[in-house]
């Protein structure tokens, strides 16, 4: 959570920047790329974590996000589009899973994307080395689908939990479901 959604896409760059940093010196084996969602919206606080439709959105944004970019949601796009320096591109209107709203998204250039792994971006041929988005984006690769699959199990599990279903009375269940969602998250972006 952040004071400003400059500063949320500003920290992004930061992290993206640094992490290449990191891969300069690292073994092969401990190199890696990030991909970071950023959406605008309400969010709930508890002891132990944030939730809310604003959370659920961005996890559905990041993985539109190629390894090494940020993704943000057209809410994000009005409030940062004249204040950043990065360049940013259209990747079209977008069904987030699980989301009954349409969103366009955006791609934020930190100059670090592995664009390889860009399923919906063709080759425009009017201006050599430019890509378009003119097929939707998708969400890359198997592992993105099966991890979408298990995040979104924790999360009904976990709101479960929170709305007092099962025998958990005491607020436990919703804090392993975070923890857990939190490590699958980590496992399956590696």
């Amino acid at each position: 959570v952040f004071p400003s959604v400059r500063k949320a896409v500003e920290c992004a760059v930061t992290i993206h920047t640094r992490v290449a940093t990191h891969n300069e010196d690292a073994l092969e084996d401990e190199r890696f790329k990030l991909r970071i969602g950023i959406h605008l919206g309400e969010v709930q606080h508890d002891e132990t974590r944030i939730y809310g439709t604003g959370v659920n959105v961005a996890a559905r944004v990041q993985p539109f996000a190629l390894p090494g970019g940020i993704c943000i949601s057209d809410d994000v796009y009005r409030h940062v589009e004249r204040s950043i320096p990065q360049s940013i591109t259209s990747i079209g209107v977008q069904t987030l899973k699980n989301i009954s709203r349409q969103y366009e998204l955006y791609r934020v250039i930190t100059g670090y994307e592995d664009a390889t792994q860009d399923v919906g971006a063709v080759e425009d041929t009017t201006s050599p080395g430019t890509e378009v988005s003119a097929v939707p984006a998708k969400p890359s690769g198997e592992l993105d689908e099966i991890k979408e699959k298990i995040l979104s199990e924790i999360g009904k599990w976990s709101e479960k939990s929170r709305s007092g279903g099962d025998s958990d009375r005491d607020g436990t269940g919703a804090q392993v479901g975070s923890k857990v969602f939190g490590l699958v998250e980590h496992i399956m972006d590696r």
